[in-house]
C-alpha cells in the first residue's frame, strides 16, 4: 500500500505536470499518418482541436507551400486527396495565400461543421532535404538543403547538371533550364560543407552519394541558383 504522504507527492507532481503541458498556438499545423515527419494528412489546430484541411483548393500550391514551410520540410511536392469528409463533420478551409507566407496564420482561414461537406482531407508530401529560396515562382531559387534541422545554401562548385536534375525531380518539378552562381541571390548562413555526387536518375537529392568538398572556401555570391522547366 502506497504511503499518504508517497501518493500525495505522486498526485502534486502529475498535476504539475498536466499543467506545464500547453496545448498548440491556435492554427498551428501538422502531418499525420504519413510515411515520413514531412508528409501526411494537413490537420489545422483550430478553436482547441485538431481539424482536417480541406482540398476544395487543393490545387493551389501556394497554400501547400505555406504548410510545407512552416513545418521546416521544404517545398511542397505533392497534393492528393486524403480521406472522405462526412457531411457535417469539422474542416478547415485556407484562402487568400500568397505563398510568401511563413506560417498558415498569415492566410484567412476559416473553419466549423459543415465547411468542407462534400469534400476531402488534404494530404501533403514535402520535400524533406532541399528547397529553391527567392525565386520567382515554385519551381527556381537558390538550392539549399538541409543539414542539422537548418538550412544551408550550396556552393556552385559542388554542384552540377545531374545534381541539378535531381533537385528538380526532389521538388516536383521539371527539366533544369538554368544553373548559375548568384543566380538568385547570395547564399545566407552556412554553406553545404559537402559535394553531391548524383547520376541524374535518382529520385530524391538524399539518394545521392557525397565526398568532402575539393575546395572549403565559398563565397556568398556563389551560392547556386536553378530555375526548373
Amino acid at each position: 500500500m502506497i504511503p499518504a504522504v508517497v501518493l500525495m507527492t505522486l498526485l502534486w507532481s502529475t498535476d504539475l505536470q498536466a499543467q506545464s503541458v500547453s496545448p498548440p498556438a491556435e492554427y498551428s499545423v501538422r502531418l499525420v499518418n504519413g510515411t515520413t515527419s514531412c508528409s501526411g494528412t494537413v490537420e489545422v489546430f483550430y478553436e482547441g482541436e485538431w481539424t482536417g484541411l480541406c482540398t476544395g483548393w487543393w490545387r493551389m500550391m501556394r497554400e501547400n507551400n505555406v504548410v510545407c514551410r512552416e513545418l521546416n520540410c521544404g517545398d511542397v511536392v505533392s497534393v492528393s486527396r486524403g480521406p472522405l469528409i462526412e457531411d457535417g463533420r469539422r474542416g478547415v478551409r485556407l484562402y487568400r495565400c500568397s505563398g510568401d507566407e511563413s506560417s498558415t496564420r498569415q492566410c484567412n482561414i476559416r473553419g466549423g461543421p459543415g465547411v468542407c461537406d462534400g469534400g476531402y482531407y488534404r494530404h501533403v508530401i514535402c520535400s524533406e532535404s532541399v528547397r529553391l529560396v527567392d525565386g520567382a515562382g515554385l519551381c527556381s531559387g537558390r538550392v539549399e538543403v538541409k543539414s542539422n534541422q537548418s538550412w544551408a545554401s550550396v556552393c556552385e562548385a559542388d554542384f552540377d547538371r545531374q545534381d541539378a536534375e535531381v533537385v528538380c525531380r526532389d521538388v516536383g518539378c521539371g527539366a533544369p533550364a538554368a544553373l548559375q552562381g548568384g543566380l538568385y541571390g547570395e547564399g545566407e548562413g552556412q554553406t553545404w560543407d559537402k559535394e553531391f555526387q548524383c547520376k541524374g536518375k535518382e529520385s530524391l537529392l538524399l539518394d545521392c552519394d557525397t565526398s568532402d568538398r575539393k575546395n572549403n572556401t565559398c563565397l556568398p555570391g556563389n551560392a547556386v541558383g536553378l530555375t526548373c522547366s
